[in-house]
């Protein structure tokens, strides 16, 4: 009896092929939806957040002015000096920068070509080891841009000390797949060598700001800038002079005007007797065909989802409403023979879940063999949605049949 309840109505049977083929065609739009807001959501939350204006600053050391400063006996504590105001300062928020690339020997450890710079800028040679973009960050930069790791850690306050013997490193989402968090790297930096060792992969998606352009670290490789709180050796005095020279150069955040920012560093520069450092303003917005990398895109795919939701909605609940007035006698014949209003309802509600939750593991399904990810927590929230909204009417009406006009044909 209950499979010829279903037919009649209208949950089963030929004629519904294109209310299936609607509600499949539905919650294709609605997975994509998920996916683009769910699967993307953190990359253009992160997006958005980043492209706002900030400032880089950089040294004047130039001829005369460079041998000048780099033959005073004091240059490292006068860069220690104007490290700590930057980072002290009440009036900006200023973050370690530095962009020196990382050379790995060749025999050493061999990356895809494709993630070298000489690949970048087609050079077929190589003088015995490969360079690879970096950048050598402080951690306000990691909490600025909200950096996070998708394997591993990010660096804790004890891996920016210059003294340590081997240095924290951070890789970009593409490296994932040839190092392993614990492996050992040697590398070159600033003219020095040191050994690294991995201790995080961050998260696919991740970007920040700089002077000119969003940047994507999944090709980057990222290094704990450097400082000290002790006394320097002269081993260690000219390591430190490039590392500080390298992230003082960084990057500063603030609502006050640029030239009040450029008059309060061009003071302190001043006070320490060296040319004074300067601000490079930034480009704040950074639009595509879609917005920002896709953001109306996804704002248009969620629109498109509502009102297929909205709309399937409708179809299934006129379709089975049409089906239970145009069929109200045989409704109501099964009554009487002893199918109750609280089994109808029952059989109702199951026929408009299954074609719900089929009609959305099809979607699932085929998104999950594009995107290789399957959506279905907040699919789920839809489908009980729907199968509640779509419920309410059929059911209502089923629950104010009179059985006895019914059967007169009233």
């Amino acid at each position: 009896m209950n499979i010829e309840v279903f037919a009649i109505l209208g949950v089963k049977g030929r004629r519904n092929i294109s209310l299936w083929i609607n509600t499949i065609f539905a919650y294709i739009v609605i997975t994509s939806a998920a996916y683009l807001i769910v699967g993307t959501g953190f990359s253009l939350i992160q997006l958005r957040e980043n492209a706002q204006e900030i400032y880089r600053v950089t040294d004047n050391f130039f001829g005369d002015s460079a041998s000048e400063f780099y033959g005073r006996p004091n240059n490292v504590e006068v860069l220690q000096e104007l490290n700590y105001w930057l980072n002290n300062h009440e009036d900006f928020f200023f973050m370690n920068f530095g962009r020196h690339h990382i050379g790995i020997d060749y025999g050493n450890l061999l990356f895809p070509e494709r993630l070298t710079i000489e690949y970048e800028l087609g050079i077929v040679t190589y003088d015995g080891f490969r360079s690879y973009n970096s950048i050598q960050v402080g951690s306000r930069f990691l909490d600025y841009f909200s950096f996070e790791a998708e394997d591993g850690r990010l660096f804790e306050p004890s891996d920016f000390s210059i003294h340590n013997d081997i240095v924290p490193i951070l890789f970009g989402s593409e490296y994932q797949a040839y190092v392993s968090l614990g492996d050992v790297i040697y590398f070159w930096l600033v003219g020095y060598d040191f050994i690294g060792e991995v201790v995080g992969f961050l998260r696919e998606g991740t970007y920040y700001n700089n002077p000119h352009d969003l940047i994507s670290t999944d090709r980057l490789i990222v290094v704990p800038a450097q400082v000290s709180e002790e006394p320097l050796s002269n081993e260690n005095r000219n390591l430190a002079l490039h590392t500080y020279l390298n992230h003082v150069s960084g990057l500063i955040s603030s609502d006050l005007p640029r030239q009040t920012i450029q008059n309060l560093i061009t003071q302190k520069s001043t006070m320490l007797n060296i040319p004074p450092y300067s601000l490079e303003q930034t480009v704040s917005l950074y639009l595509t065909m879609w917005g920002m990398e896709g953001e109306q895109l996804q704002a248009t795919i969620a629109i498109a989802a509502i009102l297929m939701i909205v709309i399937t909605g409708f179809s299934i609940s006129i379709v089975i409403i049409s089906r239970i007035h145009e069929l109200k006698r045989d409704i109501a014949i099964y009554i009487a023979c002893g199918l109750s209003h609280r089994s109808l309802k029952y059989i109702l509600a199951v026929g408009i879940g299954l074609i719900n939750l089929l009609s959305a593991a099809v979607g699932v399904l085929i998104l999950g063999l594009f995107t290789g990810n399957l959506y279905w927590l907040p699919v789920l929230i839809v489908v009980g949605t729907n199968i509640s909204a779509q419920c309410y009417q059929p059911i209502k009406l089923i629950s104010s049949l009179q059985i006895s006009s019914a059967m007169n044909g009233e």
